[in-house]
């Protein structure tokens, strides 16, 4: 597919004249900057869309002055405006990086409130040049594609829209323009947002928001809602945050891995702190549960972040970091800034109870300290917990010599010295 580069728009606006306006008034250079947001992946409970390609096509992209704040044609103010491209270009979002570079041009020196621009589609007579170049985008301004996963099954989806409208977004904080200096204004289309239900708890299927489906209104109230502008490659109004620090695809790394834990053979997790912090049924040091995934970088500056599997073999994102020598491992409820830990995990000797219990620890240690248990065993492992210490379980193993298969793992007796595995904090 051909795409549009930024020398080919520079040429093409120095073919308008855009370079003639610095003869007679100052201008400066404004590079125009794209980001997806949160990312390619977006997961919520055990369902997931993964976005492999994102695309839409732009029109009539302009910066307004604070001496109008408008770029309508209708009220003679477009002059006022400074175009980074009138055409019709298609914007490819960056999915593997947090921003991508569209175009560079010239604008004149001023101060710029508001980012005006066009989702738009194409028209035949007056796109014929880009509609030759991008045939597949003929009555199409907006085309997703990826995978989509719920209740346990996975299925490929496109989702194409013709959504066309006007978008206009103030300009956080706003964009100068010096005499010969560079300025860059980035804008967000926060991908993730688009295909989450009306309260934002959920995922929907994306193909249920193909032209004539009961959602596509639902998606195009999110498109409108997830455009903003802001001045620079990554603001700290949301840009940094905003962008997923896992991995674009869940089936990469250790998301392949039957286990929800990291495994020990793998590169050690970041230091995080270095003596081992007490068990307690909310927390592993700072590893809390329901504490934001901000709450943990802040604590934790330098996590290793991954994709893990539950139970069922559903991706879940993961995150780690090691206190003392054991790793902690965090679970979270989905990949948006506002996700919180939902479970925490630790699979190595070193962090302990107020009775000195952990990983290594027997069932008959366990019973002496915390009564009778109960237990379980899903995806076939076994898990026992204590109702005098809630929201903990450990995950047990069996000796050698005591082999039983699944269905069985949790029937009584259990013998007293299966040795604790994992240690699992949960919502009680």
């Amino acid at each position: 597919m051909t795409t549009h580069s930024a020398g080919s728009v520079s040429a093409a606006l120095l073919a308008l004249g855009l370079l003639g306006c610095a003869e007679r008034h100052p201008t400066g250079s404004v590079a125009l900057r794209l980001t997806a947001g949160q990312g390619a992946v977006v997961a919520r409970g055990r369902d997931s869309i993964l976005v492999r390609r994102a695309e839409l096509v732009l029109k009539e992209i302009q910066l307004a002055p604070k001496g109008s704040g408008e770029c309508d044609a209708e009220e003679k103010e477009e002059e006022a405006c400074a175009p980074l491209e009138m055409r019709a270009v298609l914007a490819t979002l960056p999915l593997d990086t947090p921003t991508a570079t569209m175009t560079t041009v010239r604008a004149p020196v001023d101060t710029y409130i508001v980012f005006h621009f066009a989702i738009h589609r194409p028209d035949s007579s007056q796109d014929a040049t880009f509609l030759a170049a991008h045939p597949e985008f003929a009555g199409t301004s907006i085309r997703v594609q990826g995978t989509y996963s719920h209740g346990g099954k996975r299925r490929d989806f496109v989702y194409s829209s013709q959504f066309t409208e006007q978008q206009e977004t103030a300009l956080m904080p706003p964009l100068e323009v010096a005499p010969d200096s560079a300025a860059t204004v980035t804008l967000r289309l926060a991908l993730a947002t688009w295909f989450l239900n009306a309260d934002k708890t959920d995922l929907i299927d994306p193909s249920t928001a193909n032209a004539g489906q009961p959602n596509q209104d639902l998606v195009h109230d999110n498109i409108r809602t997830s455009v903003a502008a802001f001045a620079g490659a990554g603001h700290d109004g949301g840009l940094v945050a905003a962008v997923s620090p896992w991995p674009a695809d869940p089936d990469s790394g250790d998301g392949a891995r039957p286990s929800a834990v990291r495994a020990t053979a793998s590169l050690p997790a970041p230091q995080c702190r270095r003596d081992p912090p007490r068990i307690t049924p909310d927390s592993i040091g700072p590893f809390r549960l329901n504490a934001s995934l901000a709450d943990l970088q802040r604590q934790c500056p330098h996590l290793t972040y991954r994709w893990a599997s539950d139970p069922d073999g559903f991706p879940v994102p993961a995150a780690d970091a090691r206190l003392g020598q054991a790793t902690i491992t965090a679970l979270f409820t989905d990949t948006l800034p506002s996700a919180t830990v939902r479970e925490v995990s630790l699979e190595q000797t070193g962090p302990r109870t107020a009775e000195g219990l952990g990983v290594g620890s027997t069932l008959g240690e366990l019973q002496r300290a915390y009564g009778a248990p109960g237990a379980a065993e899903p995806g076939c492992v076994l898990r026992v917990w204590f109702p005098s210490l809630p929201g903990v379980a450990f995950r047990m193993e069996f000796p050698s010599r005591e082999r039983r298969e699944c269905g069985g793992l949790s029937e009584p007796p259990l013998p007293a010295d299966l040795r604790v595995a994992t240690v699992i904090l949960l919502e009680p």
